[in-house]
């Protein structure tokens, strides 16, 4: 993909964001992550079956209401497994984090990389406040998980705010 143009480059300094259009495509670059994360699901429902946490693996709903039927009869959040970050507290030796082939893939795609490198220089990294967020359906969950961790409404926002005062000046 070549570097982005000058107009989408102002666009993104003007409003802050920007939509680009045909920088991952979908069976090469996107299916991997969906496979992965289903594999992801599919072996944390396994472990939680035979532990006898749940009873049932409920093998034959899509990924989105399999994910919310386990947390349902869990009473409690699993979206951790899924996330590349750590939580900010209270980590311990077994605390769930995914860091996958086809999820590295993904963040490190060379078309990506080029799009982002138009918008803020050749110094790319990833901050310690990226997530995955798996954002399902915040009615689909009782009282006891709304608002749990990652579960509840995320409001717009920029994480540049809750970065110490040296990224200030970055993009």
């Amino acid at each position: 993909m070549p570097e982005l143009g000058r107009e989408q480059v102002q666009q993104f300094e003007a409003n802050g964001y920007l939509v680009v259009r045909d920088v991952f495509r979908p069976e090469k670059d996107l299916d991997p992550v969906i496979r992965e994360y289903e594999g992801v699901l599919d072996r944390l429902v396994g472990q939680l079956f035979e532990d006898g946490e749940i009873a049932s693996r409920y093998e034959e709903l899509s990924f989105s209401k399999r994910l919310i039927a386990v947390q349902r009869e869990l009473g409690r959040s699993l979206v951790q497994h899924f996330d590349f970050s750590l939580p900010k507290a209270n980590i311990k030796a077994d605390t769930p984090i995914w860091v996958g082939e086809a999820i590295f893939n993904a963040l490190s795609n060379p078309r990506l990389l080029d799009a982002v490198e138009s918008l803020v220089g050749p110094e790319i990294y990833l901050n310690p406040i990226h997530h995955v967020r798996m954002k399902l359906p915040e009615k689909a969950f009782n009282e006891r998980l709304r608002g749990e961790g990652q579960l509840g409404t995320t409001a717009w926002h920029q994480d540049n705010g809750v970065v110490t005062p040296d990224a200030d000046p970055t993009k």
